[in-house]
């Protein structure tokens, strides 16, 4: 990365540019891992990219780093994305299984495990869903994540096990449901 005590407007391109060739493809990631739909995904962050280069003027060098601001970025362009397209919760998984070729069972049980996620989803806090976003969507490492976020790694890798945990309780509550209507059916039947 470009020297940080050198003037950020007479390095501003050459920063930016080391910004887009190394943080691009996570920054993609990230943002497909919470919007779920690839070519909005890769708009969304040209729009990123875009949004640093206006405002690399007045950005601060300070303690945090410069990566953190680009994702702070991104951040802010998924909540507008989710502002924007606030009252139709768009499911793109469903229509990739729907492209691959599978028989109409396997994309019924696919949409129904979506749905289920995407619910389980709904219990993380935005924090959380950010983590595992950077995490398993960028393939960031914990420390990566805890720049970015402006935290230390251990609260990161705390925050991923309880995020976690929670879509693990989350996620098997409905098959707690289903395992209880099938042992009553069970009892119904005899």
């Amino acid at each position: 990365m470009a020297d940080k005590a050198a003037s950020p407007s007479k390095n501003g391109p050459q920063i930016l540019t080391e910004l887009f060739e190394t943080h691009h493809d996570k920054v993609v990631r990230y943002i497909f891992a919470r919007v779920g739909n690839m070519a909005q995904a890769e708009d969304m962050a040209g729009d990123v990219f875009a949004k640093a280069v206006e405002a690399f003027d007045n950005f601060q060098w300070r303690s945090i780093p410069i990566e953190a601001w680009i994702f702070r970025i991104a951040h802010n362009i998924v909540i507008d994305y989710y502002r924007k397209n606030s009252k139709s919760r768009n499911l793109p998984l469903e229509a990739a299984a729907n492209k691959i070729g599978m028989s109409t069972q396997e994309q019924v049980d696919i949409n129904l495990e979506i749905k289920e996620l995407a619910g389980a989803l709904d219990v993380l806090t935005e924090q959380q869903r950010n983590i595992l976003a950077l995490r398993f969507g960028a393939g960031m490492s914990s420390e990566e994540v805890a720049k970015a976020m402006g935290k230390k790694a251990g609260a990161v890798r705390e925050l991923q096990s309880s995020a976690i945990k929670k879509l693990r309780v989350a996620m098997d509550k409905p098959s707690e449901k289903q395992s209880k209507a099938t042992s009553e059916e069970g009892i119904s039947q005899a």
